[in-house]
């Protein structure tokens, strides 16, 4: 029996008891408070150090078995997907929430965005290890700058699968600096995006967000006596609970995603793009739900699902997400690249939120918590965005949770260079840096364009968070 907690089981005690610490920190900690540091950035900086030591596991049989980072990775993975899932069924606040249109424009914003400060991060990542090698003559990998970007702005899990690839062609260090950007992100994600949501919501920059700062709110748990109702019941509880309902509803629907995603892998894409079957079950899940929660809408069953615990499910994926992606990254020793990595990371700490505000200060709507979500986006992952967008948003009200899972449609327009991305071994940094500068210098471009004739906003009115 005891076998059997090794690795899934054991892997969702050790999230919920950071989760709990952290919540404990967070009311107790003046500091935390301060900065409205969620609980689950608490608990994931505390996994983190506690998998960098080793400490994470259980005893089985008389022996400690640790839990990989693997297992995390796969967590953190279906939680993501699963998470989407219920921000698909949520058909949002009519009042301020705005129409289709409203939502294929945020999404075509971020994707647009995206791909800026990817390429942007990549290329700067890329001539600064250059200039660092040139000056020096270390004898260090000079193309691991590149991996900056998908570190910051893609995670581990695509930054892992490239800096393979790289290792496997003869290139040295990729994977072991590529992780450690991934790491960097995830921590100036809380360190830059929390105090900046900070910042917004006191400004009243955001749509939804309390502007005064009530004790409680502070501290992140309500005070004794306090009822705040969490969702309304749809079923009997003498029947089936209400919130075991919409977790079911989440789950019948995440299995249709699961069909989706292996249809496209063995019927409907050619061999060499399987991984995309299922590497992107959360835009399945998010269209499987949303077409769902339309067919409930058009034959008036849309009563038999209640948004607030929809809401409340959705949140606790973020929570324990948080917390696995933290967990599943292992920075390695940064001894040979200290001074390079610091100088790119501190480079791209700075340059990345400048960029994100610069492009939103033009939006009419939505501009501070699209900000925050592609702020996420660009120093973590699409976890992180939604953390952040928690902050500002969080009953995810506005369009831009869902845009964020829409957004990934439209990126699928740069697919194929991704593939070329792999080859850069056999044609060396120059070739890398001219596609870099090419893609990014055309997002760029049609970015400008739709700001300058007023697609994405008035061309007159900046946003409140300029």
């Amino acid at each position: 029996m005891e076998q059997s907690y090794i690795p899934y089981v054991g892997s969702f005690l050790w999230i919920s008891l950071m989760l709990l610490v952290g919540t404990v920190l967070r009311a107790k900690v003046k500091l935390f408070q301060k900065f409205l540091f969620p609980a689950s950035i608490i608990g994931g900086v505390l996994g983190f150090i506690l998998m960098s030591l080793g400490w994470v596991g259980l005893p089985v049989a008389g022996e400690w078995q640790a839990i990989p980072t693997s297992t995390f990775t796969l967590v953190t993975g279906h939680l993501f997907a699963f998470g989407f899932v219920g921000i698909g069924l949520i058909s949002g606040d009519a009042s301020q929430k705005g129409n289709g249109k409203e939502i294929i424009k945020g999404a075509i914003w971020m994707a647009l965005v995206f791909h800026v400060v990817i390429y942007l991060q990549s290329v700067l990542g890329t001539f600064t290890m250059l200039g660092w090698e040139a000056v020096t003559g270390q004898g260090l990998t000079s193309a691991v700058g590149f991996l900056a970007g998908h570190g910051f702005t893609q995670g581990p899990g695509q930054t892992l699968a490239i800096a393979a690839g790289w290792e496997k062609m003869g290139l040295t260090d990729c994977v072991s600096i590529g992780l450690a950007f991934s790491a960097v992100g995830f921590f100036v994600a809380a360190l830059v995006g929390v105090p900046l949501a900070n910042w917004g919501i006191r400004k009243g920059y955001t749509t939804h967000a309390a502007t005064s700062m009530s004790p409680s709110f502070l501290a992140g748990v309500e005070e004794k006596g306090s009822k705040v109702s969490g969702m309304n019941h749809i079923t009997s509880n003498a029947n089936v609970d209400s919130l075991s309902y919409h977790l079911a509803i989440m789950g019948v629907v995440y299995m249709v995603a699961y069909g989706i995603g292996y249809v496209m892998r063995y019927f409907l894409l050619p061999k060499s793009l399987w991984g995309l079957g299922f590497g992107f079950m959360f835009l399945w899940g998010l269209l499987a739900a949303m077409l769902f929660r339309k067919i409930l809408n058009i034959s008036g069953k849309g009563h038999m699902v209640d948004e607030n615990s929809l809401r409340r499910l959705a949140g606790v994926t973020v929570d324990f997400m948080i917390i696995s992606v933290m967990m599943a990254v292992k920075v390695d020793t940064l001894h040979k690249y200290l001074v390079p990595f610091l100088l790119i990371s501190v480079l791209l700490t700075v340059v990345t939120p400048a960029v994100i505000m610069f492009f939103a200060r033009k939006l009419d709507k939505f501009s501070f918590e699209r900000a925050m979500v592609m702020l996420g986006y660009c120093t973590g992952t699409g976890a992180s965005g939604l953390l952040l967008l928690r902050l500002v948003d969080p009953e995810f009200k506005t369009t831009a949770a869902v845009e964020t899972g829409l957004m990934n449609l439209f990126a699928l327009v740069t697919l194929p260079f991704l593939f070329i991305i792999f080859l850069m071994p056999q044609y060396g940094i120059p070739y890398l840096i001219k596609l870099e500068l090419g893609l990014g210098g055309a997002a760029l471009v049609i970015l400008l364009v739709m700001h300058k004739t007023g697609m994405l906003g008035s061309k007159s009115s900046g946003s409140s968070a300029s």
